[in-house]
């Protein structure tokens, strides 16, 4: 997998922040790299570039990202943050991916039975960034 042309690799440890009120100085509204959550692991970790959003953060390092598990907490903040709200300094812990959601894990297979009819709905948080779209 690649994010923005470079590489990306799994974290192996946890990350842990402190989102201050500076950190929300400046922000901007679904701009993944400029968010309070991304500003402040820039400023406590020296990175160049941190993309993040509602289910995965990226980290610049050296030649290569690594991938952390948004927490629930960041994206309750990122939901209301890009819906007007402000951001809410605090302490959140993005984790390293478990074992099923690691880049290249096998996806198991559903139990519906094939042809069965029923479609699960799926619900997609409207009006907030969208990760496909990198402003890089």
């Amino acid at each position: 997998m690649k994010f923005n042309g470079l590489p990306v690799k799994d974290a192996t440890k946890n990350l842990e922040i402190e989102i201050e009120k500076v950190d929300a100085v400046g922000s901007r509204k679904k701009d993944p790299h400029n968010c309070a959550a991304a500003r402040a692991i820039k400023r406590e970790y020296k990175c160049k570039d941190v993309a993040v959003f509602s289910s995965k953060t990226y980290v610049l390092e050296n030649d290569h990202y690594v991938r952390y598990i948004t927490p629930e907490s960041i994206t309750r903040e990122i939901v209301a943050f890009d819906r007007g709200s402000e951001f809410e300094p605090g302490s959140y812990k993005l984790r390293k991916p478990g074992p099923t959601e690691k880049l290249g894990s096998p996806r198991t297979p559903s139990n519906k039975k094939k042809g069965s009819g029923v479609r699960n709905r799926i619900h997609v948080t409207a009006n907030i960034r969208n990760w496909k779209v990198s402003s890089k």
